[in-house]
């Protein structure tokens, strides 16, 4: 329920669809404690202010990235490694290539939910590093800028 003074993540979910591999979008689970993930801010306009103090400003196209943090235990690391293997053979049969993401986010404490369209894994640990325990592995998506008029991350209330 929207507006009752919430915000906690806890209850916060991500299922992601990969097309040629995960054509059901599925549930991203066992994030890391501090992290779960992150949005980068990105330049919605570029603003430019003239010498005579007149200023003018314009629409950009941007590429909005997400880091999503997973125990190093984490049953949804195969969803990621998975991608990473049909990119490096050849989703389609002709090589190596890129795999499209598609999905969404639900955020019930705030009464928010995300729609998340054309993105690719842009980068990745291999393996999760070993220090005292092993750490979480970080994977970050980039959505691309609005294709055919579909933005690439949409929100609406619940």
């Amino acid at each position: 329920m929207a507006g009752n003074g919430t915000i906690t993540s806890a209850n916060v979910t991500l299922a992601l669809g990969a097309t040629g591999v995960f054509s059901t979008p599925q549930t991203i689970q066992d994030f890391s404690m501090d992290d779960i993930f992150d949005h980068d801010m990105v330049d919605w306009a570029e603003v430019q202010l003239g010498a005579d103090g007149i200023g003018v400003a314009g629409w950009v196209p941007r590429l909005n990235k997400q880091t999503i943090s997973l125990l190093a235990s984490s049953r949804s690391v195969s969803f990621f490694e998975l991608i990473q293997q049909a990119q490096d053979n050849g989703p389609f049969g002709n090589g190596p290539d890129v795999v499209y993401l598609f999905g969404s986010l639900r955020y019930p404490s705030i009464g928010r939910r995300y729609t998340l369209n054309q993105g690719v894994i842009s980068r990745g640990a291999a393996a999760p590093s070993a220090k005292k325990t092993l750490s979480p592995r970080q994977f970050e998506i980039t959505w691309m800028p609005p294709q055919q008029g579909v933005p690439a991350i949409f929100g609406q209330p619940l």
